[in-house]
């Protein structure tokens, strides 16, 4: 039995004389291989993370974009007259009033033209009064004509009556004639008379119907004054409207503004040969934006097009304006999908009356897409890396490790975003762990964790 024990008395002394000479030798190998033990063991116990579940709450969908400031109208303003650039008003930057004469074009020709045409208008004028003049005379002879008709049928009637008395005297020669009571002479003269009175009635008849052909020569005489009234006038009209055309013509070398705004562009010089746009010219004059009302463009990203409606509530926030703020709504979605960004554009008007928002600068556009009465939502901070598309990641605490779960994510106000699929409200999830999480790896919930988001 002593033996025994002198044995392991002499095993354990030689460990401990091994090791000691193992520490003189080689202290630092020795050292690493008791921290490598030492973390071993803090690593079966696993990282201390803080968890939090999702809870259901009310919640705005929103989306923070970055927008552009543009001119609400911009125009390029060409020559509708082909001459030489005779003068300018403006240059670049300059305020403009709407038709604001802007530059003008030399046009002599046209020029004489115009007064031709317009010599031509006066003289149809002329012609106008003359024929007017006309139609007054024929009028005064239909009304001389008119006159003549009832002095003719009264000349009529008495030559009528005149004629019936002869006739009826004449019956009467004619029978004392029988009975031998007159002479013959009588019989003779009483013929006489009435073929008198019978031709006086013929040319009274024929008296009448002249006068009434007067009449009707005097109202196509009145009919044809009308008519070269109205030719005369025609020609009026259309002297008028060649003059009108020339006019329009000379018009189109005063370049003009199309409504209030800014030049931001100038192409041309005086003295410089413009072509009008009729003729192939591709160059304008000038370029001018209106600026009392401007848009901001902003791309909304496909997963939130859905949500996207005029009307929707924004801010806009503009940082070269000291992070001035506006508060708008959307005026206008485009109702379609860009095919190559997976964006539809949208467009915020808003008033710009001091020119303070100038086409070109940025801006950061905060757009309230829908409102969510029961929403299962999380902290920003739980998401691991990047969130594309409505697709992300987060650490899950199952069995006391961590594990790597994919989530759908929805509503997103920077601060919580809506679960809509991946996890369920009694899931354990990693919140702002500062360290590094592989998936699998061992973890100790915290016991201070927050179990639920308010």
């Amino acid at each position: 039995m002593k033996h025994w024990k002198w044995i392991l008395a002499g095993f354990v002394a030689f460990i401990l004389v091994g090791g000691t000479i193992g520490w003189l030798v080689s202290p630092t190998s020795f050292r690493a291989r008791a921290d490598e033990v030492l973390k071993g063991k803090k690593a079966n116990r696993g990282a201390r993370v803080v968890v939090i579940r999702p809870t259901y709450t009310s919640l705005d969908r929103t989306t923070v974009e970055q927008g552009t400031v543009q001119a609400y109208e911009t125009v390029e303003l060409f020559a509708e007259a082909s001459g030489f650039l005779q003068s300018q008003s403006v240059d670049i930057g300059d305020l403009v009033s709407e038709h604001q004469p802007l530059a003008t074009i030399a046009l002599p020709e046209l020029d004489k033209e115009l007064l031709k045409g317009k010599a031509s208008v006066a003289r149809a004028k002329s012609k106008v009064v003359q024929a007017q003049r006309g139609v007054a005379r024929a009028q005064a002879e239909l009304a001389v004509a008119k006159t003549g008709v009832p002095s003719a049928e009264a000349v009529l009637e008495a030559a009528e009556a005149t004629r019936r008395y002869r006739e009826k005297a004449h019956q009467r020669i004619v029978y004392l004639r029988r009975e031998n009571a007159v002479d013959a002479r009588l019989l003779e003269e009483s013929v006489e008379r009435k073929e008198s009175a019978v031709a006086s009635e013929k040319a009274a008849t024929a008296a009448v119907q002249m006068a009434r052909v007067q009449v009707d020569v005097a109202k196509s005489k009145v009919e044809q004054a009308r008519a070269d009234v109205d030719a005369a006038q025609a020609d009026v009209e259309v002297a008028e409207a060649e003059a009108g055309r020339l006019q329009v013509r000379l018009d189109f070398a005063v370049i003009r503004a199309p409504f209030k705004g800014v030049v931001t562009r100038r192409f041309l010089s005086p003295g410089a040969y413009v072509r009008s746009a009729a003729q192939g010219e591709k160059a304008p004059v000038f370029a001018v934006d209106r600026t009392d009302v401007v848009r901001v463009v902003v791309p909304i990203p496909d997963r939130h097009v859905p949500f996207a409606d005029k009307g929707d509530e924004a801010t806009v926030e503009v940082q070269n304006l000291g992070g001035k703020t506006y508060n708008a709504r959307i005026s206008r979605t485009q109702g379609a999908e860009d095919q190559a960004t997976r964006t539809m554009r949208v467009e915020i008007d808003l008033p710009n009356p001091k020119g303070e928002l100038r086409p070109g600068m940025f801006a950061k556009v905060t757009v309230n897409l829908q409102h969510l009465d029961r929403a299962l939502v999380l902290p920003s901070g739980c998401l691991q890396g990047e969130a594309k598309e409505g697709k992300g990641h987060v650490y899950v605490v199952r069995d006391g490790r961590a594990v790597l779960a994919p989530v759908r994510i929805g509503a997103d106000n920077g601060v919580v975003f809506e679960v809509l699929a991946g996890l369920k409200a009694d899931d354990d999830v990693v919140r702002n762990y500062s360290g590094t999480l592989t998936n699998g790896a061992p973890v100790r919930v915290d016991d201070q964790s927050i179990h639920s988001y308010k």
